[in-house]
């Protein structure tokens, strides 16, 4: 059963991992349709996601910023939707022992191994990692299960994993990177702003080929000029720029009224 809540989107919660998660994870990635799209090449036992839990998750080092979540939906009988691209979520990720995990059967009533269990149950699993200070960068990665792709619930969960690093940790940069071939991962991050920056020729070699790797980034600057940033920090103005807004800065207390000075206006960056 997942963790506690997170952070809530529109149509997905992101719970912190909890040891019953990793079955889950651990079939997720194994699972033969996704772990090619995060290039694992090798099998995980359920050992050694005990050692990466104990590793990244449980005992995490203070000046590691980083954080994994479990992906639930708020309502697992209503599909987000697509969010307008194909979101089916496959996997988005850099360093492999990092990236996400991908899926496993479902039963028709129940849990997502099929039980009866009526508690709140993991679609995926979304990830940043890599923060790096001062420069104020960090890097996602997602997966969702083959069966609940296609509801946009990667796009959300990315979305918020994002709002998460910028708006809290005041990240400059969020950094992505995705199999040039998997266009479903590349909609999912160009759906929530990210923008494509190199290709690397050859970088992977997924099932028998060598397979080019495009990154992408998102500046915190265009986070709050994005008119699909709605939401904020708790009683604190939501995205797009503050000029719009009227304030001095979208993380200040002032109100709509506020004067806009072009020497304090902050977008948001990592300070």
């Amino acid at each position: 059963m997942p963790g506690p809540v997170f952070r809530v989107g529109d149509h997905v919660a992101l719970h912190t991992i909890e040891r019953e998660d990793l079955n889950f994870l651990t079939r997720l990635r194994n699972d033969p349709e996704l772990r090619h799209g995060v290039t694992f090449t090798r099998p995980e036992s359920d050992v050694e996601l005990e050692t990466w839990f104990e590793e990244h998750v449980s005992e995490t080092d203070a000046a590691d910023e980083g954080a994994q979540f479990v992906i639930v939906p708020r309502d697992p009988e209503e599909p987000a939707g697509t969010d307008g691209g194909t979101d089916d979520g496959g996997a988005a990720g850099g360093e492999v022992d990092e990236t996400a995990a991908g899926g496993e059967e479902t039963g028709s009533d129940g849990a997502a191994d099929g039980t009866d269990d009526p508690s709140p149950q993991p679609v995926g699993y979304v990830s940043l990692f890599d923060v790096e200070r001062p420069a104020g960068t960090g890097e996602v990665a997602m997966t969702v299960a083959p069966e609940f792709q296609g509801r946009g619930y990667a796009t959300d969960a990315v979305r918020e994993l994002v709002a998460y690093g910028i708006e809290e940790l005041r990240l400059t940069k969020v950094r992505a990177l995705a199999l040039v071939t998997n266009d479903a991962s590349r909609a999912v991050l160009e759906n929530v702003g990210f923008r494509l920056g190199e290709t690397r020729r050859e970088a992977k070699h997924v099932d028998g080929e060598h397979v080019d790797v495009v990154a992408y980034s998102l500046l915190a600057d265009d986070w709050f000029d994005r008119p699909e940033t709605t939401r904020g920090l708790p009683d604190r103005p939501p995205g797009a720029t503050a000029e719009e807004r009227g304030l001095r800065d979208p993380f200040g207390a002032g109100g709509a009224e506020s004067d806009v000075s072009d020497t304090d206006a902050d977008h948001g960056g990592g300070r």
